[in-house]
């Protein structure tokens, strides 16, 4: 199941979010989505954020670094595999700020490359 931390925006349902959404969803336990097109990312260059091409996802609620990496995988193996994914790889996820309090999972559509 999905849930949505407080205060998180959505301007634009684009297919690349849909796509996350569907295969967060035919993910085991709950996830909480904590920033799509809100907040403060990088402008430099300009973060798949703002065009409603990346979410973050919660990770402190998984009990060790192994839990973290093998939900990762799993999940980029999922968006990846999709009959839509032209590019190989399409989208690009990695466990940022590993260990502090910011530490989110960011999956977005990859650098140069489009979903669908």
């Amino acid at each position: 199941m999905i849930h949505f931390k407080q205060g998180v925006t959505l301007k634009k349902l684009t297919p690349a979010l849909y796509w996350m959404f569907t295969c967060l969803c035919e993910m085991e336990g709950d996830h909480t989505i904590t920033s799509i097109n809100d907040g403060l990312h990088s402008t430099n260059p300009p973060s798949r954020h703002y065009t409603d091409e990346a979410i973050d996802i919660r990770s402190h609620n998984m009990n060790s670094n192994e839990e973290k990496l093998h939900f990762l995988e799993q999940y980029m193996k999922m968006l990846n595999q999709s009959e839509n994914v032209i590019k190989k790889n399409a989208f690009f996820g990695m466990l940022e700020s590993s260990g502090t309090p910011n530490e989110h999972f960011h999956i977005q559509v990859n650098k140069g490359g489009t979903y669908p």
